[in-house]
């Protein structure tokens, strides 16, 4: 057996070379439903984005207009309080006014109450002296 000539190595087939190589299983994607729950997800909050951008929104127009309002009332509060104390100013010179004019009036009044009361006095002193002239 040993003596048996070998063939020659390079002659020899090598086996490796005769196997054919395994069929390769392919990759197969298993991420499927995580893709479609994240696609859901997107949806969701791209709708639930709009939902709240909307909402928003109308809070921010509700506040402008309640702020408008305010700022309105504010600006015709100023404008009363502006005209009332313009009237009140008028009211209290328009006050001095007749209160200077009552004075006046009241002092003419009483020097002519004066002047009659000392006329009165005069006329019954003369006609007391008159009277006493007559029964004499």
């Amino acid at each position: 057996f040993l003596q048996m000539r070998q063939p020659d190595v390079k002659a020899i087939p090598d086996d490796r070379l005769s196997y054919q190589a395994p069929e390769a299983s392919g990759y197969e994607f298993q991420s499927g439903g995580v893709v479609d729950m994240l696609l859901k997800l997107k949806d969701e909050f791209e709708t639930k984005k709009a939902e709240l951008m909307k909402d928003e929104m109308k809070a921010k127009n509700a506040y402008d207009l309640i702020m408008q309002q305010l700022t309105d009332n504010i600006e015709n509060a100023d404008h009363e309080i502006k005209k009332k104390k313009e009237l009140r100013a008028e009211t209290e010179q328009a006050k001095s006014e007749a209160e200077g004019d009552l004075a006046a009036t009241t002092k003419g009044r009483d020097e002519d109450q004066m002047y009659l009361d000392e006329t009165d006095a005069m006329c019954k002193q003369k006609a007391d002296d008159f009277e006493a002239r007559q029964k004499l």
